[in-house]
């Protein structure tokens, strides 16, 4: 017991009083340290990919002392560092690799290890052996807001891509039917009629007396021009509304109320036209008793 106290205090009097020493004698501890993690990462990952352990990877690393958190977190630092051993790499602490780890996977390693960066809180611009922990975590955030507005600004680009593609072949669609043809519905004379006509008057007197008692819905024009009409309305609503054909993904994300009232108008339009399909059916000339 004695002989250990001794021991101890020898080695505590080897140490140097000057920080600057202790400092960089910490600094090449760490970076053996980190040379470490990389040869048991890759022993782990040896062990792990060919079932060493038979199946009892878990075990083995209680076994050994070891979590398997530690552990993933140095098969991680050999699965993206360690086949980029350079002196660069080795000579970093291994609080600074394990830092990197959740580096975006869009981000090179080895590039982003030798490249200088921004520290945003300072404005200095620093390699990864130049940071601290600290700054390199700034540096880190950084990084992954970028790359999430990157990603957003995709997005978006795509999104407006697509609705400009949509529109282009809804107007593509409307331009390669063929032209509205104008159709004008001219009264012409029947004489044969005209002559029964006058013939009915002579003898029963002016039809005029029978006004009021019943009306023959019979006024060919009229209707014509309305047919007309109504085809014209129809061609300028498809082409403000053809292209909700093409938004299947959007209705069906839409909010209940929304859908529930887009359902309910397109119901009362198929009612409405099959009304106007049943008239087609029915008798040309309607008597309307008054």
């Amino acid at each position: 017991m004695e002989l250990e106290q001794k021991r101890g205090d020898a080695a505590e009097e080897s140490l140097s009083t000057d920080i600057n020493v202790i400092t960089a004698e910490i600094n090449a501890y760490q970076r053996v340290a980190g040379e470490a993690i990389f040869e048991i990462g890759r022993r782990l990952k040896h062990v792990k990919d060919n079932d060493l352990a038979h199946g009892e990877f878990g075990d083995w690393l209680e076994s050994i002392g070891m979590n398997d958190r530690t552990a993933r977190a140095m098969m991680q630092a050999y699965e993206q560092f360690g086949n980029r051993q350079t002196s660069t790499v080795l000579s970093l602490p291994v609080g600074k690799i394990f830092e990197m780890l959740s580096l975006p996977v869009e981000i090179d390693r080895q590039q982003f290890v030798e490249q200088p960066h921004i520290i945003p809180s300072t404005g200095e611009t620093k390699t990864v052996d130049e940071m601290t922990v600290r700054e390199l975590r700034e540096v880190k955030k950084a990084l992954k807001e970028e790359e999430t507005a990157r990603k957003l600004a995709e997005q978006q680009r795509a999104t407006a891509e697509r609705d400009a593609q949509i529109l282009r072949d809804t107007l593509e669609s409307i331009e390669e039917k063929p032209p509205e043809v104008e159709v004008r519905t001219e009264y012409v004379k029947d004489e044969r009629v005209m002559q029964e006509l006058a013939q009915y008057k002579s003898l029963f007197g002016d039809i005029s007396m029978y006004e009021g008692k019943a009306t023959r819905v019979t006024n060919g024009d009229a209707i014509t021009y309305t047919v007309f009409e109504f085809s014209e309305d129809v061609r300028k609503f498809i082409e403000k509304y053809g292209h909700l054909t093409h938004f299947a993904r959007e209705f069906n994300e839409m909010i209940p109320d929304g859908k529930s009232e887009y359902l309910s108008a397109i119901r009362t339009l198929k009612v409405f036209l099959g009304k106007l399909e049943q008239t087609l059916t029915e008798q040309d000339a309607v008597i309307i008793e008054q």
